[in-house]
């Protein structure tokens, strides 16, 4: 079932500040490649995202979210931190797999 991808205002900040991240501390062609790559994986979902692993979180497991992971090399660096609500996908964050652990008050 192919489903419409809606990505939230914090998925945007979230997609924004990491590209910025990239440009600054790799290269600003490394970042495009993420960019890209990451809204790539986004809109792939519309047709992929039952197949996809829960969340690592507990919280967020019990809540039916779930996660893509991804990375520009052979180890993902991101996870895309989502839900299927009918026929959308809705992407609540983007976080670096080094980052805190979120629960739900920090999917809005």
């Amino acid at each position: 079932m192919k489903r419409r991808v809606v990505i939230t205002g914090p998925a945007e900040t979230d997609t924004l500040s990491n590209h910025r991240w990239w440009a600054d501390n790799h290269s600003p062609e490394q970042a495009l490649r993420w960019l890209e790559g990451i809204y790539a994986a986004m809109f792939k979902l519309a047709s992929t995202a039952e197949t996809n692993p829960p969340a690592d979180e507990k919280s967020l497991r019990k809540a039916g979210i779930q996660q893509v992971s991804f990375g520009l090399g052979s180890r993902p660096t991101h996870r895309i931190i989502y839900t299927i609500d009918g026929s959308y996908v809705v992407i609540y964050r983007v976080r670096a797999f080094k980052q805190d652990e979120l629960d739900l008050s920090n999917l809005e």
